[in-house]
């Protein structure tokens, strides 16, 4: 597994030198603020990475952005400033409360966004 891949070239190397599988991440743009958003360049990636699994992390921070990464072919999406801002505001209660936004908006987007993906 390969994390930081924001290219399509990266990633056919990725899948050359034999690795099972990518996350997409710009390592959440403190380093590089003008890195491409992993959501840019999943489809592309995607396509070479022929059967890899391909995870995205970096930008995600609503449930729609979650949707459209998945509705765009990514197999699973990373989430986790939100939760450590969270829990640094109101403690292990707190930490909670952005899968609760998350969990409303997700439900509420999937049903419309006609990806056949069960939101139970």
């Amino acid at each position: 597994m390969v994390k930081g891949i924001l290219s399509t070239a990266d990633a056919a190397r990725a899948r050359e030198i034999g690795e099972d599988g990518i996350i997409l991440s710009y390592h959440g743009c403190r380093q590089l603020d003008y890195a491409v958003p992993p959501i840019r360049v999943l489809q592309g990636v995607l396509k070479e990475a022929r059967g890899m699994t391909v995870m995205a992390n970096s930008g995600f921070r609503r449930g729609t952005d979650i949707v459209k990464a998945l509705a765009l072919g990514a197999h699973s999406v990373f989430i986790g400033r939100p939760f450590l801002y969270a829990a640094v505001c109101a403690g292990m209660d707190g930490s909670l409360t952005p899968s609760r936004c998350w969990r409303k908006s997700w439900t509420a987007t999937w049903p419309c966004s006609a990806c056949g993906i069960s939101t139970k």
